[in-house]
């Protein structure tokens, strides 16, 4: 899979990243002022190769298949 991660993000050949799927938003029903948002893990992956500043190639290690719009969590 790629991230839009890379060598200015610090990220590095062999870094493991959790993979998160995020969910609904939840707001403040008063204010409207977002509270935070749902997560649900997905699985690991693990970089492979840094192709550039702002992207790298990762495996898949556990879970399901990332999805694009899941997020990259450094473990």
């Amino acid at each position: 899979i790629y991230l839009n991660l890379g060598s200015v993000d610090g990220v590095k050949e062999g870094d493991t990243f959790s993979v998160i799927r995020l969910g609904e938003a939840i707001t403040d029903p008063d204010t409207g002022t977002l509270l935070g948002q749902e997560k649900s893990a997905i699985g690991t992956v693990t970089v492979t190769k840094i192709m550039g500043d702002h992207l790298a190639i990762a495996v898949v290690e556990s879970g399901s298949k990332p999805q694009v719009g899941d997020a990259a969590e450094k473990k």
